[in-house]
């Protein structure tokens, strides 16, 4: 004899505060589907636990039509997964197609001049959004080239190119250095909430983070295991002789992957 399957429904229509039991809400409203898949998760986690941590049927979690807009990722461990008997399945309702967006919709458009419009991003200058793709009606909208876009090369066209950053006579050795070799303070961010925690910011205070020396990799330095971001901060002096008119370079030895640099936030 074969288990009854648990499911739960989630939809755009749907609320958190639900049982999730229902695909769509009922005549009064007081019960329905979830809205997000982060509380579809979280029902399983809560079934687990009535049941003693362990399931004792196939759990379904069917998500409805629609754009549902996420603000974080699903983060799903292993205590999330079912077993062989027991599956737990995340799938779209039969026949109908709902969209996972990290997007950001945005509505506050203005004209500007001709058919321009524009929008002002406050999230954007803060630093909490970065994004580089703007999608109207499902396309991908073309960014803006200088000097401007080129249809028959859609590719490459329109796009102003640099050859060289500098002069290729250039020779580092003849500017003067500060060495920030040394010990910095750092962070690590296993849950990526730096960005939105502004940990770049001037006034972010850093005083219960680590110490950790820039010569080695901090698998030498007590993170042996850890695999993800990290943060470092160092307060240094400008010369005072410094001319604002020049370059300030930074030079780096190495950085794993990728890096992003922030000065004065």
């Amino acid at each position: 004899m074969s288990e009854a399957i648990t499911r739960f429904h989630v939809a755009t229509n749907g609320n958190d505060q639900w049982s999730g039991l229902l695909d769509a809400p009922n005549a009064d409203g007081t019960d329905g589907p979830f809205a997000t898949l982060i509380r579809g998760r979280d029902a399983v986690r809560q079934l687990k636990l009535s049941n003693g941590g362990a399931l004792t049927g196939p759990v379904e979690i069917l998500v409805r039509a629609g754009t549902y807009h996420m603000d974080q990722p699903l983060r799903l461990s292993g205590g999330d997964s079912g077993t062989d008997r027991f599956p737990v399945t995340y799938m779209a309702c039969p026949g109908e197609k709902p969209i996972i967006s990290g997007g950001r919709p945005i509505t506050n458009w203005q004209p500007y001049r001709d058919k321009i419009v524009c929008a002002r991003l406050p999230e954007t200058r803060k630093g909490h959004w970065w994004f580089r793709q703007l999608f109207y009606k499902g396309t991908r909208m073309i960014r803006a080239r200088y000097p401007r876009y080129d249809p028959a090369n859609p590719r490459y066209g329109g796009w102003a190119f640099v050859d060289t950053p500098v002069s290729e006579q250039f020779d580092p050795d003849t500017i003067s250095k500060t060495d920030l070799s040394s010990h910095w303070q750092f962070r690590i961010d296993p849950e990526n909430v730096g960005m939105d925690e502004q940990w770049f910011a001037q006034d972010k205070a850093d005083d219960d983070w680590d110490q950790i020396n820039t010569n080695r990799h901090w698998d030498n330095q007590g993170y042996e295991n850890y695999n993800g971001s990290g943060w470092y901060r160092l307060r240094f002096t400008m010369p005072e002789n410094f001319d604002t008119r020049k370059h300030l370079w930074m030079l780096f030895g190495a950085a794993d992957k990728e890096a992003f640099v922030y000065i004065d936030g």
